[in-house]
């Protein structure tokens, strides 16, 4: 009978042989969260376990694109770790050394615009409401052609919108909205497939601008020192975007690169 009691005893204490003990909460490793995958840039994020996941693995990141990063690393705790210290590490760039790796900031300016006929090209830049300088190069495909670089209080889809112009105008010379009409204190002529660098150093306040233009190999012109705003922007209190177009008639592209704020 002691025997029998004590064979009893262990069924009890034990179960049955194979059979694995469930614990509620548990979750296979395919529910746990892995890293995002890289950019063209950046490195992934750290996976992690979810609040109620228990095993040892964490979720893995997934790969970034062609140039990009590796996906981040494995998050999950160990056994029972709690949830907010299972974070993975991110993944390092898959391109460079750790040490030598370089991130492009995400809201990196785009490199270049190609305006064309009637199509408004805008493009944000940090709200400007003192004095500042753009730079920026424009090339045209054809001369004579008819289009403007421009800044403006947000994005425009009109020419009169813009309050500051730099203009390829339709007799082949360059000149700069001043007002109600455009002008330049020179004759500068432009050339088809030229880069031309420009330079506008802006007053906001004072609604007023100078402009200034050097040919590829060339020295630096002027187009006008005391130009005014477009007429109907004389009141804006700031600008916050920079456009590109080509009036409907006109001929070719303009290609401008390279816009930034001093």
């Amino acid at each position: 009978m002691a025997c029998l009691a004590g064979l009893l005893w262990l069924a009890a204490s034990c179960g049955p042989v194979g059979t694995r003990r469930v614990i509620p909460g548990t979750i296979d490793a395919g529910t746990e969260e892995g890293g995002s995958g890289g950019s063209d840039e950046t490195g992934g994020t750290g996976g992690r376990s979810t609040p109620d996941a228990r095993m040892n693995t964490g979720g893995s990141g997934s790969g970034g694109s062609a140039a990009g990063g590796t996906g981040g690393g494995t998050g999950g705790g160990t056994g029972g770790v709690a949830f907010d210290a299972a974070a993975g590490a991110g993944g390092a760039d898959a391109n460079l050394p750790p040490d030598t790796a370089v991130v492009s900031p995400p809201d990196a300016p785009q490199t270049c615009v190609t305006a064309m006929p009637a199509a408004f090209m805008n493009t944000p830049m940090p709200n400007q409401t003192g004095k500042f300088t753009a730079r920026f190069n424009a090339t045209p495909s054809a001369s004579p052609s008819n289009g403007v670089v421009a800044l403006s209080m947000g994005p425009q889809t009109g020419f009169a919108g813009y309050a500051v112009s730099a203009r390829f105008n339709p007799m082949g010379m360059i000149d700069g909205v001043n007002g109600g009409a455009y002008e330049s204190a020179a004759t500068i002529a432009y050339k088809a497939n030229t880069t031309y660098a420009f330079r506008m150093v802006v007053d906001v306040a004072a609604h007023k601008y100078a402009l200034y233009v050097t040919p590829a190999g060339g020295a630096e012109a002027t187009v006008g020192t005391d130009l005014g705003f477009r007429t109907g922007q004389t009141n804006v209190t700031g600008l916050n975007s920079w456009g590109a177009v080509l009036q409907m008639a006109a001929t070719g592209t303009i290609n401008v690169c390279g816009f930034a704020i001093e």
